[in-house]
């Protein structure tokens, strides 16, 4: 113990050294591996849905309050896009989906679902962006497992007559997915709003 305790006085700033970098080392080993993990594609087993998934029908309320359903039974590809009135994400990425939407290939069509708010909350908010495309309040309290439908916002999906998902973007269009985005519809995007306030339920 007499040892220990003279090497440490002699070596101390030696081992306060070492203690720190042992924990920056096991700090950065950490950090790598959660960045690989928010890397990979998230399964729909944690709320993501990925390329190749079915997704079932999506219980959705009208304007009129009437309940239906959107895919499942389309004649044609879907663009499902979630979003919230209440997500900061959605807000700037409004641009990019409305200029998706509007110069688009023809042939696709695209919905709007919303996961939030009320039917008087949703219309309120769709005469302040009005979307080129209808934009139904999802019908929760009947959404079965079988959709495979998370709530999180924003996020595109493009769905076959099949009802199989060929692509999906979780999150506003920026960095690869903007490229991706902008590939696949072949429109060129004008980028994410900045002046977009952040509000309540962000979910991105």
């Amino acid at each position: 113990m007499t040892t220990l305790r003279h090497l440490f006085r002699q070596n101390g700033h030696l081992c306060v050294l070492f203690i720190v970098l042992t924990l920056s080392l096991s700090l950065n080993v950490w950090l790598g591996l959660e960045v690989r993990a928010a890397a990979r594609p998230r399964s729909a087993a944690n709320g993501g849905i990925v390329a190749g998934d079915r997704l079932g029908p999506i219980p959705i309320v009208d304007s009129s309050g009437q309940k239906t359903t959107i895919v499942g039974s389309s004649a044609q590809s879907v663009v499902v896009y979630v979003m919230s009135p209440t997500c900061i994400w959605c807000a700037k990425n409004y641009n990019n989906i409305v200029a998706v939407a509007k110069h688009a290939r023809s042939g696709v069509r695209f919905v709007g679902v919303s996961t939030s708010g009320t039917p008087a909350q949703l219309a309120q908010h769709l005469r302040d962006h009005p979307y080129p495309f209808e934009v139904f309040l999802l019908d929760k309290k009947t959404l079965s497992s079988d959709s495979k439908l998370s709530t999180a916002t924003p996020q595109t999906l493009v769905v076959n007559r099949d009802g199989v998902v060929e692509h999906a973007w979780m999150g506003a269009f920026i960095d690869e997915k903007q490229d991706e985005v902008e590939r696949y519809f072949g429109v060129t995007l004008p980028g994410l709003e900045s002046g977009a306030s952040k509000g309540p339920g962000d979910n991105q």
